[in-house]
């Protein structure tokens, strides 16, 4: 049963950008309760949960202060700022941003494992406009700060949280003014990987497969998705990206420098020379 208490910190963009790991180790802090599964996406034009279900999520919080919602698709939709704002008035947001050309190429890897995505990177940018719109940081971040108040986001630059996982994450705790000597245990989280065995990404992730269908029936969808996830990370083995072709990337870059000049703007930082090299 839900204690009617609601969210008020959320990570709700942008993916492929450490948002997990700041999840995980936001959510090890005592003073705050993370929802029971990261990707709620309770505020997406597509969200199916009910507010009861949604609450449900955060049922078990007690006395912290801040409850967590880490929904990294949440920027994708112009709407979803409003929503987040209307429903909880006081929340904050903490933004991750990244190079888009590491960013794009990090979420295509993925939707490989997870058999969103046949093509290879080329193919896919030319199929879809899914890739650049993830990858515009800038946009994303603009249409937040047009309705959160400028002191209630704290943005979280990929480079600076790989250098110093621990100082980045104390900043935060400091935005949140909490306890900021608290220290989980910091480790990697969401490594590059590849698929041992095709087959098994194929059963493991297939919408209307007869395993999916199966598990839908005998299982929780809490359970169900923790078992799924779990077999395909044994299914698959760390595997460092060979250097991305130089042509490819000087074209990604050059097709959303204007996004990256934006964001520079809003950062007040050069990001372009940062991740032009």
């Amino acid at each position: 049963m839900s204690t009617g208490r609601r969210p008020n910190l959320f990570i709700p963009g942008a993916p492929r950008c450490g948002t997990t790991a700041m999840f995980r180790f936001l959510g090890a802090h005592p003073e705050i309760f993370p929802s029971r599964v990261k990707e709620a996406y309770y505020f997406m034009p597509a969200n199916k949960r009910s507010l009861e279900d949604y609450l449900s999520l955060f049922a078990e919080a007690t006395d912290e202060r801040w409850l967590l919602d880490g929904s990294p698709l949440y920027l994708l939709s112009a709407d979803t700022p409003h929503l987040i704002r209307e429903f909880s008035p006081e929340s904050r947001a903490i933004v991750m941003v990244r190079n888009p050309v590491d960013l794009i190429r990090s979420q295509h890897t993925l939707n490989r494992l997870q058999q969103r995505e046949r093509n290879d990177l080329p193919t896919a940018l030319e199929a879809t406009d899914l890739y650049w719109d993830v990858a515009r940081c800038g946009q994303q971040l603009e249409r937040l700060l047009a309705v959160f108040p400028r002191e209630d986001v704290h943005i979280v630059v990929h480079d600076d949280f790989l250098a110093d996982n621990a100082a980045e994450y104390r900043r935060v705790l400091e935005f949140l003014d909490i306890d900021p000597g608290f220290a989980p245990r910091f480790s990697t989280v969401n490594p590059s990987r590849e698929a041992r065995m095709d087959a098994v990404q194929r059963t493991l992730w297939r919408d209307g497969g007869a395993a999916r269908v199966a598990a839908r029936l005998v299982l929780p969808p809490r359970v169900r998705e923790k078992g799924w996830r779990a077999i395909s990370r044994l299914n698959a083995h760390r595997r460092p990206r060979p250097p991305l072709d130089d042509d490819l990337a000087e074209s990604i870059r050059r097709r959303l420098e204007p996004d990256v000049e934006l964001l520079s703007n809003l950062l007040d930082r050069d990001l372009v020379s940062l991740w032009g090299r």
